[in-house]
């Protein structure tokens, strides 16, 4: 069921985006636009009539708490990228996660711009457009595809690059896909995120045999009240996890100092 209404939520946003787009912003850097919100309604609706007994928590929904009362909850950002989304680029997708009791589960990412499908559960594996993938076994930092964040990236963190191999693209479920698809082999972010941004790609991940983790190595909990993931997100496949973890521990603190702030 959540791979059906990844597809059709991504038809309806390539749709819509060549229909033309009304774009307002929530905040600074922050636009949504009416797909989000059209492809918000059609994957709620799916879920509420396949599980009825499960939580919700999605970007463009209010969240009204209720979610907490429940042991299963799916946590929705039906487009993560939405600002490469509006201006017509590739690298956005629709998020579908599942936490049950606090733990991401299953996941699907699905880039509907490049036809990109990554699914899967923790215990049953992780496909690409039907095919099993898995993490990359690198286990070297210095040889690694790091993936991070376009913003963050033009922000400062590109005065990284010196120290790390890192390559900026947009939305974090999409580079949690391509680490789960063995396409990349790590990513992290430098400032916070929500749980509906990270969610699936957490499960994918770790169904793909890789570790994720908030940025300094603490575990995450999901369907907390409050959603947001104060240190961010790393991920990467299981050799290169403790590597890569050691080293963003190294850098100095001067290193993040350029970044603005992601509230």
């Amino acid at each position: 069921m959540a791979t059906q209404l990844a597809l059709e939520a991504g038809a309806l946003l390539m749709e819509r985006r060549a229909s033309g787009l009304e774009i307002s912003y929530k905040g600074i850097d922050d636009p949504v636009t009416q797909a989000d919100l059209q492809a918000d309604a059609l994957i709620r609706a799916g879920l509420q009539i396949a599980f009825p007994l499960d939580g919700l928590l999605s970007e463009e929904t209010t969240d009204d708490f209720e979610r907490l009362k429940f042991e299963r909850v799916w946590i929705v950002d039906p487009i993560d990228g939405t600002s490469s989304y509006a201006a017509g680029r590739e690298n956005f997708a629709v998020s579908i996660g599942l936490a049950v009791r606090g733990e991401a589960l299953l996941g699907v990412v699905y880039n509907p711009a490049k036809k990109e499908l990554i699914a899967g559960a923790v215990g049953l594996g992780v496909t690409l457009n039907g095919v099993t993938v898995t993490v990359t076994p690198t286990s070297s930092v210095a040889d690694a595809r790091l993936l991070v964040s376009s913003s963050e990236w033009r922000a400062g963190l590109n005065a990284l690059e010196t120290r790390l191999p890192i390559q900026p693209i947009s939305s974090i479920a999409y580079k949690l896909g391509l680490v789960a698809a063995g396409l990349a082999d790590g990513t992290f972010t430098a400032n916070a995120r929500y749980e509906w941004d990270v969610c699936a790609g957490v499960a994918l991940v770790v169904a793909a045999g890789g570790v994720a983790s908030l940025r300094d190595g603490s575990s995450i909990a999901f369907n907390a009240a409050n959603p947001r993931l104060q240190w961010g997100i790393l991920a990467a496949g299981s050799a290169l996890y403790a590597p890569l973890l050691g080293t963003l521990k190294e850098l100095p603190t001067a290193a993040w100092a350029a970044l603005r702030k992601r509230e």
